[in-house]
Order: structure tokens, then C-alpha cells, then sequence
């Protein structure tokens, strides 16, 4: 029984070991499995990864085109951008052949030919600032036309440098802008005019009258009483431009009497001037008795004769109210003058009667006709002729007449005008 026992035994052990062996060959063989499993799957990864990467490859060469233009487009954006960062100063450069006007007037720029360089707009002006010291004459007065056409407070400095110019084109031009903006305009005009020379001060005066503009007037208004001769008359001619405000026919009035005559004649010729655009025959029927009393006031030949002159224009003034003119009111003291002995006072009461057509003082016109006085025989000539009465010619022809050159010319003129 005991060896039967210990050979049992030993089967047992040896079938255990075989057990464990078997067991031990199960697992390598499960772990080679999945080693070759794992194997695939990796390879299996790769290769998928690896046509991934091809057809990304492929799907971006099929937007290469796109890209190409993208960049082409991004490039010439830049370089678009570029030039249009220089524009400005290569169009300053064309106005180098900018053709100057013959005559300063108010035409907008576009008139001008400058059309092209406004539309380039308000951020142009700062580019001209920049510029315009380096200008010359016509890029100047170019310059200067375009500024009329922009609002710009960046415009005024350049104006009235150019206004005080001793180019008359270009200080023209700048007036003639200045007074188009004149909403930032006239408040510089007239602080400079208090510092500028008198000589200075032409154009800053025409800019703010050509404005015509109440501010204006009133900047005006202290230098028609200046002590300089020359600003007054300048600033007397400039009251043309206000042919409504009373305050401008009062100043003028008074300038009548001035005693600088270019001062008072100048008043005259602005009366004249309001007279032929119609503004004049609102203010005559003030302006008749102050006449008639100033000219009776006064004894000086040359302020007796420019008030004759104004009577002359006043007196054709139509009254609303009549429908009648002026000039019965003046007819005797005009008569009564042309007997002066003062040859101012007769020229200009000579150049009344003609206006008025005078016919009753026919006679005595051609009395004063064969004068020693040559510029008495023109302005009878004249006055004859502006008569419009028939029987001028013939009393011309009945009369003999010496043969000097003056008296057989104007004889001449006024046949010929009948």
C-alpha cells in the first residue's frame, strides 16, 4: 500500500507540472495573438494616417489657383494703396501748367478748368497747405481758386498771404475765394487789417466787400474815415457792393465832400454805379434835399461840381409812388451853376443839362460851344448831343464856328451822332 501510494503520488505530480505547462503555453500563445493583433491595428493606423496626409496634399493643391490670385490681388491692393498715398502731390505738380486767367473774377473753380482737382475733395486743402511755398505763380492762383471751394479754416493763412502778395493775379484770386467762405473768412480779414501796411491793404478790404456781407461792412466802415487818402477811396469804392444798406449811401454821401479829390470822385462813380444796376432810386428822395442844401452850403468849385455830377445821376432816379423823375427838382439849381465862372463847377453842371435834355438851354450851351477851354467844347459836344432835339443840327450849321482843331472835331461828333 505504501508504494502503491508513493507511485500515486508521483503521477499526480508530474500531471500537475504538465497541467502548468500547458497553462503557461496558453498564455504565450494568447499574448503573441494579441502582440500580432495590436501589430495589425498600428500598421492599419499608419496607413490610414499616411493616405490622410496625400489627400489633404491633394485637396490643397486644388485650391492653389485661389491662393495665387489671393495673393496677387493683396499685392496690387498694396501697391494700389501706395500710389494713391502719393496722388495728391503728383496732381499739385499738374498745376504747374495751370493757364492764369486774363480777368480776377468770382467763377467757381470748375469754370476754371480746376474741375477735376475739387473733386479730389476737402482732404486736397491740407496737401496744398503743405505745398504752396514751394509753388510757383500758377500752382499759387490755382491753388488759391481751389480754397474758394472748401470751407477749410487751414485755407485762410494761405488767403491772405496771398492777398498781401505783390502779385495783383494772385491777390485777386485769394479775394475773390475769401469771399466766397466768407463764414470763416471775414473775422481774420479784418483783424489784419489792423496791422497790415496801408498799401497791404487793397485786397483784404475787396475780399470783404465782395462778400457783401453786414460784418463786413461794418469792418469796412472805420477805413472810408482813414487818414490815409488812398484807403479811402479804396474803401469808398468797395460800397458797391452793399447798394441796400442805407449806412453805405450815407458814408458815401459824405464822402462827396471829401477833401482828397480822388476820394470824392470815387463816391461819385459808385453813385453812378448803383444808378445803372438800379439800386439808386430807393435812396433818391432822401437824397435830393441833402443835395440841393450841400451844394448851397458850399463854396468850393471841385465838391460843388461832384455834387452836380451825383444830382445829375440822382435826378433820373424814378419815384415808385409818381412814376415821375427827379429832375424838375434839380433843373434850376443845375442852370443857375452853369453860370460859373469856375470851370469845374460849369463842366459838371455842362454834364447835368445833357442828362437831364435840357432843350430850353440849347442856346446857351452852343454858346459856350467855340471855347478857348478844350475840355468845355467836349463836354458841350456831349451835352448837345445827349439833348436828342431835333433842331440841334441846324442851329449848328447856322452858326459860324472858329477852325480851330477842338471846335471842328466836337462839331463833327455831334453831326454825326444826330
Amino acid at each position: 500500500k505504501k508504494a502503491l501510494s508513493a507511485s500515486q503520488i508521483a503521477k499526480k505530480e508530474v500531471a500537475r507540472k504538465q497541467k502548468e505547462e500547458a497553462k503557461k503555453e496558453s498564455e504565450k500563445q494568447k499574448l503573441a495573438e494579441s502582440l500580432q493583433k495590436l501589430k495589425g491595428t498600428v500598421e492599419k493606423g499608419e496607413k490610414k494616417e499616411i493616405k490622410g496626409k496625400i489627400y489633404r496634399s491633394l485637396k490643397n493643391r486644388s485650391k492653389l489657383p485661389a491662393i495665387i490670385a489671393c495673393s496677387v490681388f493683396l499685392a496690387l491692393t498694396a501697391v494700389f494703396a501706395w500710389y494713391k498715398s502719393g496722388e495728391k502731390e503728383r496732381v499739385v505738380e499738374e498745376l504747374k501748367f495751370f493757364e492764369i486767367p486774363e480777368k480776377v473774377d468770382l467763377l467757381s473753380a470748375r469754370k476754371y478748368n480746376l474741375g477735376k482737382f475739387v473733386d479730389i475733395g476737402a482732404s486736397f486743402v491740407p496737401v496744398l497747405v503743405k505745398k504752396y511755398p514751394q509753388m510757383n505763380d500758377n500752382q499759387k492762383i490755382a491753388t488759391v481758386i481751389i480754397m474758394g471751394e472748401f470751407k477749410d479754416n487751414l485755407s485762410i493763412p494761405i488767403l491772405i498771404e496771398a492777398m498781401l502778395s505783390e502779385n495783383s493775379t494772385l491777390a485777386g484770386f485769394a479775394a475773390c475765394s475769401a469771399s466766397k467762405i466768407y463764414e470763416i473768412s471775414i473775422q481774420p480779414i479784418i483783424e489784419k487789417l489792423k496791422t497790415v501796411p496801408n498799401e497791404k491793404k487793397k485786397y483784404l478790404i475787396d475780399a470783404l466787400a465782395k462778400s457783401s456781407q453786414d460784418e463786413a461792412l461794418l469792418g469796412i466802415v472805420p477805413f472810408c474815415k482813414d487818414s490815409n487818402a488812398v484807403v479811402r477811396k479804396i474803401s469808398i469804392e468797395s460800397l458797391s457792393y452793399f447798394p441796400k444798406k442805407k449806412e453805405a449811401i450815407d458814408i458815401l454821401f459824405t464822402a462827396l465832400l471829401d477833401s482828397e479829390k480822388e476820394v470824392s470822385e470815387q463816391a461819385v462813380s459808385v453813385f453812378h454805379n448803383l444808378y445803372n444796376k438800379q439800386f439808386l432810386g430807393d435812396y433818391a428822395e432822401i437824397l435830393y434835399p441833402k443835395l440841393l442844401k450841400v451844394l448851397s452850403d458850399n463854396k468850393e468849385p471841385d465838391k460843388k461840381a461832384n455834387i452836380l455830377r451825383t444830382m445829375a445821376v440822382v435826378g433820373l432816379c424814378i419815384n415808385k409812388e409818381t412814376g415821375e423823375n427827379y429832375v424838375s427838382k434839380f433843373r434850376n439849381t443845375v442852370r443857375e451853376s452853369f453860370k460859373s465862372e469856375f470851370l469845374p463847377e460849369k463842366l459838371a453842371s455842362v454834364y447835368a443839362l445833357g442828362r437831364f435834355q435840357d432843350e430850353e438851354m440849347m442856346s446857351e450851351l452852343m454858346d459856350s460851344f467855340d471855347s478857348d477851354e478844350v475840355e468845355l467844347t467836349y463836354r458841350v459836344a456831349e451835352a448837345l448831343s445827349n439833348l436828342n432835339y431835333k433842331d440841334v443840327p441846324e442851329k449848328l450849321l447856322t452858326k459860324k464856328w472858329s477852325k480851330r482843331n477842338h471846335v471842328l472835331e466836337s462839331l463833327a461828333k455831334i453831326l454825326f451822332d444826330y
